[in-house]
């Protein structure tokens, strides 16, 4: 009697779509933090996505990648929310006696807001497009 062929066992598509997000926000951690401890995360997400790309057999989807990038970007956002203190005064700073500290520069996290929020639309948007291109393709059939 011959060996039939172990199967393996297949993710379901939440998952793998999960993963496939995950994946992507950690890419891009780790090109954002690559001067930080945020660069361990590259060798860790693509080892990631190759184990997942064979176990599902499929590359990503547009909106799965959109959405890792989103989050990751909106992440930036919310840890820099604190650290943007305005621009620094051109020449030295004189700190009077009752101050104990001055501080300016820092990362301003709006632009890192918008790019996540815009981001994540952009996922919803490809998301809908997708569901709705069946919809019309019956329609133009039909007329």
């Amino acid at each position: 009697m011959a060996r039939s062929h172990p199967t393996r066992r297949r993710l379901g598509p939440v998952l793998a779509s999960l993963g496939w997000t995950l994946i992507a926000g950690a890419f891009v951690l780790g090109v954002l933090g690559a001067a930080g401890p945020f660069v361990f995360l590259l060798p860790v997400a693509s080892l990631a996505g190759m184990s997942l790309a064979l176990a599902t057999r499929r590359l990503p989807r547009l909106e799965e990648a959109l959405v890792g990038i989103g989050a990751a970007l909106l992440f930036v956002a919310f840890r820099n929310r604190d650290s943007y203190y305005g621009e620094c005064p051109p020449g030295p700073v004189v700190i009077g006696p009752d101050e104990a500290l001055f501080e300016c520069g820092g990362l301003d996290p709006r632009p890192w807001l918008v790019l996540g929020i815009a981001c994540a639309l952009a996922a919803v948007l490809v998301l809908a497009l997708r569901r709705s291109a069946p919809l019309l393709r019956r329609r133009r059939r039909s007329s």
